[in-house]
């Protein structure tokens, strides 16, 4: 999440800590969320992660993922992950397959 507004930046799926999650984001960044990291460094800022869904199966992972991408794109949210809609349902695309993931 964007720490000087609230908003959600970034959906996905982690079995591991928040913070290990989180950590691995900063440590090696995707090519769209890197800008943004440095910027949010540049004005002395972290990101935040929070759990959008708890205790998720393994199995079922990838569905709730698209489910949550897909919601937040039908209300207009600028997530930094998926590049439209459709590969959010399809579950393609290079925001779907991407590391970090905000859901456990």
């Amino acid at each position: 999440m964007d720490p000087r507004d609230g908003e959600r930046r970034y959906i996905g799926q982690s079995i591991q800590s928040l913070g290990v999650r989180l950590g691995g984001h900063r440590k090696h960044p995707s090519a769209r969320v890197g800008p943004w990291l440095a910027e949010l460094q540049g004005e002395g800022l972290l990101p935040r992660i929070e759990v959008v869904r708890d205790q998720v199966p393994c199995g079922e992972l990838s569905v709730a993922e698209r489910e949550e991408i897909t919601l937040a794109l039908a209300q207009g949210k600028k997530l930094f992950n998926v590049l439209n809609t459709a590969e959010a349902v399809r579950g393609t695309g290079p925001g779907v397959a991407e590391q970090g993931r905000a859901l456990r």
